[in-house]
């Protein structure tokens, strides 16, 4: 069916079965360096699905299509993530210094206690 197609067991993390990857790109059968990678994290995220659901029913035409538009807002999505992730570490972790930088009284204390850094 797929004549020149190379398929290859993706690693998994917590799923109990192995993913393939088939690339049936006749053309350019090499894998090309700005390659998609699904990272296991992102289906910890809370907006996750739903960010799949958006990018899916925002996009026309057949699967291979969607697939790849799949595969750039999910890029775009983990970037936006990461950034927020670490403006809030930053954040957290100035609220921290100042409050090791004041006295050590049992209201200091519990903020210490209370703020958490990601």
């Amino acid at each position: 069916m797929f004549l020149n197609a190379k398929i290859k067991h993706l690693p998994y993390s917590f799923f109990d079965h192995c993913q393939l990857l088939i690339n049936t790109d006749r053309e350019n059968n090499e894998w090309k360096v700005n390659r998609f990678w699904f990272e296991a994290w992102w289906t910890f995220e809370v907006s996750f699905e739903e960010e799949v659901k958006r990018i899916l029913g925002s996009t026309l035409g057949n699967i291979l299509d969607k697939l790849s538009c799949v595969c750039k807002g999910l890029k775009v999505w983990a970037k936006k993530v990461k950034m927020e992730r670490t403006g809030l570490k930053c954040q957290l972790t100035k609220k921290l210094e100042t409050l090791m930088d004041n006295e050590k009284d049992d209201d200091n204390i519990a903020k210490l206690i209370d703020t958490k850094v990601i």
